[in-house]
């Protein structure tokens, strides 16, 4: 068994998401204090990075950017799940 450790409810979306190399993801999931995506390439623990969340707002796309911390980096077959909290 394995203790929940989240405060907040996640929602499952999916988004674009423009990391801080320029590469593009997809989120997996979100919440009021983060989000979680899956990436080829990897990622630290602890490590902060900016990341742009694509929103449609009335239609039109609008790109929101954040400051974030890695919080969790999981293993997958040939991926890497990143789940990052929001700082700012």
């Amino acid at each position: 068994m394995t203790l929940e450790r989240r405060t907040e409810p996640r929602v499952e979306v999916r988004l674009p998401l423009r990391l801080d190399n320029g590469d593009l993801a997809i989120t997996r999931d979100v919440s009021p204090q983060g989000l979680f995506f899956e990436i080829e390439g990897e990622r630290l623990l602890g490590e902060e990075i900016d990341l742009s969340v694509g929103l449609s707002i009335h239609g039109r796309p609008v790109w929101r950017e954040n400051h974030y911390k890695v919080v969790r980096v999981e293993r997958l077959p040939g991926r890497t799940g990143v789940a990052v909290q929001l700082l700012s």
